[in-house]
């Protein structure tokens, strides 16, 4: 809470729009106003509000709407936690494949992307040294350094220098595909 704000709450409950014409509504001095927002006097404005009757409206509908927003949240965090199940309400039934290509159509419509690295572990070090990589501005040599180890986990791609130029166009244009799936 702070006095910008109720300031404007008692400008809107007596619809002014100057300090100066809520100074003349409300029986004080501009300079009064400005020394409340000034000092960021709240108690000045709370004893202000009851004497004018005042105070309810400015403070329990500021309570009110913090309240509101306590309340908006906790819906909003339980409506996170369940769990939901998209094809729960229909008249027939989907198969496991149809399933996923809704669901991957959808990942795509709202930018949603997802993964089929199944190892929880390796998807967070990937994610850490993307993170990593990101915040340094090296993208571009972690990219060239997993092209490596490629080579290094598959060492038949390695052989000669035809065979690695080979595999490095095909993964690019594996990467060009995988990309493409997931634009809009």
């Amino acid at each position: 809470m702070n006095t910008k704000y109720l300031i404007q709450k008692m400008m809107s409950h007596y619809d002014v729009f100057t300090m100066k014409e809520l100074a003349e509504k409300i029986g004080i001095s501009q300079q009064a106003i400005s020394k409340w927002n000034n000092n960021d006097s709240i108690i000045a404005i709370k004893k202000r509000c009851k004497k004018l009757g005042i105070y309810d409206k400015i403070f329990k509908d500021f309570q009110d709407d913090i309240n509101s927003i306590h309340d908006f949240i906790d819906d909003r965090d339980n409506f996170l936690k369940k769990e939901v199940d998209l094809f729960e309400n229909l008249d027939f039934e989907y198969d496991y494949f149809e399933k996923i290509t809704i669901l991957e159509a959808n990942c795509k419509k709202y930018n949603i992307q997802i993964t089929e690295i199944k190892n929880l572990r390796m998807l967070y070090l990937f994610e850490q040294l993307l993170n990593d990589a990101t915040r340094i501005n090296k993208v571009n040599e972690l990219e060239e350094d997993i092209k490596k180890l490629m080579l290094k986990y598959d060492p038949r791609l390695a052989e000669d220098e035809q065979t690695t130029n080979l595999f490095y166009n095909f993964l690019e244009e594996q990467i060009k595909k995988f990309e493409d799936k997931f634009k809009k």
